[in-house]
């Protein structure tokens, strides 16, 4: 809640690597997890019951849960969406600049 108020949005990401416990050896699940965690939090705090909502694209803030093996780490992505998704070099005048190369 010191992150984001109620009418804010988050999005999770998860990357999970081998040794992970089966019951968790799903991104897309472990993800669901985390963002209900995080939703119900808030509506332990309000006493209306609301929560933030989640959105996958321009959300205010950006979660990634990292598990591997038996160690869970949590990122908040101060970045936001990354360059090529931001329009970064969206309009390249000649070849080179695709290439860093030629």
């Amino acid at each position: 809640p010191e992150l984001m108020d109620v009418e804010g949005t988050l999005r999770v990401d998860a990357t999970l690597t081998g040794g992970v416990a089966p019951a968790l050896a799903h991104s897309h699940f472990s993800s669901l997890t985390l963002k209900n965690a995080v939703v119900d939090s808030f509506r332990g705090e309000n006493q209306l019951g609301r929560r933030p909502s989640v959105a996958k694209d321009g959300c205010d803030v950006p979660l990634h849960l990292f598990l591997d093996r038996d160690r869970c780490t949590l990122y908040r992505s101060l970045s936001s969406e990354s360059l090529h998704k931001r329009g970064y070099r969206s309009r390249t005048s000649h070849r080179a600049a695709l290439r860093p190369t030629v």
